[in-house]
């Protein structure tokens, strides 16, 4: 499939409510002085309007949590680009003058490679403009988009995305790193979604990335540049059977290995079943199945859900038919 060239692109288009405006040019000044020269680049026409958060500025506590609480890192600021011009921009002045950077969406990186203390950070998450394209087999994607506004934007008109198991998680990078999630079995893997994309690279060029980059991309993640946008496929998929089914931690051992004998006797493309052991408020500690059945033969999948109930003792079970505009595996608990 090829990528969606911008003249095919229909009108439908989604955007977030935009952040505060950034700090002023005093207090960058105070805080950041090595910051000024690229609010004060008047002559460049993306200048203007950027807006750079430093830490005493009231919007930057906000802008700067993790989906890991345990992560606190103190960027020298935060700048939130509204345009690809504007990263490009910000590409250039950091690699002009040395200053080290990182690149962030949903924050949901463990490791905290989302925000380095004393390196600026460039929030994309502005950058999330989603536009479907005119046959509907395809959306162009900023950089910055949350899976959540991709499932709500996708579901009126009875589409879906390959997504993973959190709604708030940025949807680029886990795309780029391989795309794991329970839509999977049916329709492939997250960068085997990845039909075409623009690039920042290193010298601050905007680069529409070739076949060879798109290899690359598909799995080898965000390493060849800022992606300020995907082209990724979209299916019609206009009802499902999505929630939670869980077990008490205490059976998980007996749990998991009739959960073998039942996949070892045949595992649908349609079922997807990411689990997990979590805490669940006024449930408790438990093994947790992500039960998500994608297709429109739901009388199917509500056997299968039987075959999974049966494993042992069910403390929770949400699983309902839904429609695609649910966040991905309805888990809400985040």
């Amino acid at each position: 499939m090829e990528a969606t060239s911008p003249d095919s692109l229909a009108g439908s288009t989604y955007r977030t409510t935009p952040s505060p405006p950034g700090s002023s040019a005093a207090l960058i000044e105070r805080e950041a002085p090595i910051l000024s020269p690229l609010l004060a680049s008047s002559s460049h026409p993306s200048s203007p309007d950027l807006k750079i958060y430093t830490p005493s500025d009231p919007s930057f506590k906000t802008l700067n949590t993790y989906f890991h609480l345990d992560l606190s890192p103190q960027p020298l600021a935060i700048v939130r680009p509204t345009s690809i011009d504007q990263v490009s921009h910000i590409i250039s002045f950091a690699t002009r003058n040395a200053i080290p950077f990182t690149v962030r969406c949903g924050g949901h990186d463990s490791w905290g490679r989302s925000a380095v203390s004393g390196a600026l950070t460039i929030d994309l998450r502005e950058l999330d403009e989603i536009t479907l394209s005119s046959d509907h087999k395809s959306v162009r994607i900023g950089g910055g988009v949350i899976s959540g506004n991709l499932t709500s934007f996708l579901a009126p008109y009875g589409l879906v995305a390959v997504q993973g198991g959190c709604s708030s998680v940025g949807y680029t990078n886990w795309a780029a790193t391989g795309g794991y999630g329970t839509l999977n079995g049916r329709f492939g893997m997250g960068c085997d979604q990845i039909v075409g994309a623009r690039i920042v690279n290193a010298k601050a060029e905007v680069v529409d990335a070739d076949g060879e980059m798109l290899w690359g991309l598909r799995g080898g993640g965000c390493n060849f540049g800022v992606v300020v946008s995907l082209d990724v496929k979209v299916y019609r998929l206009e009802k499902m059977l999505a929630g939670l089914v869980a077990f008490p931690i205490t059976e998980a051992r007996e749990v998991l290995l009739k959960y073998r004998e039942v996949i070892e006797d045949g595992y649908p493309d349609a079922y997807g079943g990411l689990m997990g052991l979590m805490a669940i408020p006024g449930v408790g500690p438990v093994l947790m199945f992500m039960f998500n059945w994608a297709s429109e033969d739901l009388e199917a999948g509500w056997l299968f859900l039987e075959k999974l109930r049966g494993l042992g003792k069910v403390v929770m079970d949400t699983v309902k038919e839904s429609k695609s505009c649910d966040p991905p595996n309805s888990l809400r608990l985040h």
